[in-house]
Order: structure tokens, then C-alpha cells, then sequence
């Protein structure tokens, strides 16, 4: 096949002599791309971060909320084993 009287051969011979251009084409191409195919993936990325904002308040409200109960619970416990070690120690004063 003869492309404006050049042989299959003198094309490649051309194709070699510019390769560097041919190969930072054949980059730009691949990076191109590649930089269209992370957009969509950035922009679902996006979303799942506002949701995750906009989840924060009712995650920390949850988690004070349980932390208070638990606080509660503990307080309750320790002052009930304080209350009996006291009145242990009365106890043990007042026999003596």
C-alpha cells in the first residue's frame, strides 16, 4: 500500500525516526485517560465523605450519649462499694 509514494517500508523508517513523539503521544493518551476515569472515582469519593460529615452529629451525639450512661452505671457501682466499705469500716470501729 502506498501512501503518497512511500513504501511500507519508508513509513516505518519515518514511525522510527519519530518515535519519542509517537511514545509522549501514546502518554498523553494513556494519562489522559487515566485522569478521566479518577474523576469519577473522586467524585463518588466526594460523596461518601459528605455523607460521612453530615453523619457526625448523630454519631458523636450516640457516643456521648452512651458514655454518660456507661459513666452513670459506673458511678453508681463504685459509690455502692464505697458506701458498703464504709459502713464495713463503721462497723468494725464501733465493735471494737
Amino acid at each position: 500500500m502506498l501512501i503518497y509514494g512511500n513504501t511500507p517500508k519508508d513509513i516505518m523508517k519515518m514511525m522510527f525516526r519519530n518515535k519519542t513523539k509517537i511514545l509522549l503521544l501514546a502518554g498523553a493518551v494513556v494519562l489522559a485517560i487515566s485522569l478521566g476515569t479518577n474523576k469519577a472515582v473522586a467524585d463518588e469519593h466526594d460523596k461518601t465523605v459528605l455523607d460521612t460529615v453530615k453523619a457526625v452529629p448523630t454519631t458523636v451525639a450516640g457516643h456521648v450519649s452512651n458514655e454518660i450512661t456507661a459513666t452513670k452505671e459506673y458511678q453508681a457501682k463504685s459509690w455502692a462499694e464505697a458506701k458498703a466499705q464504709w459502713s464495713a469500716l463503721i462497723t468494725k470501729l464501733s465493735s471494737k
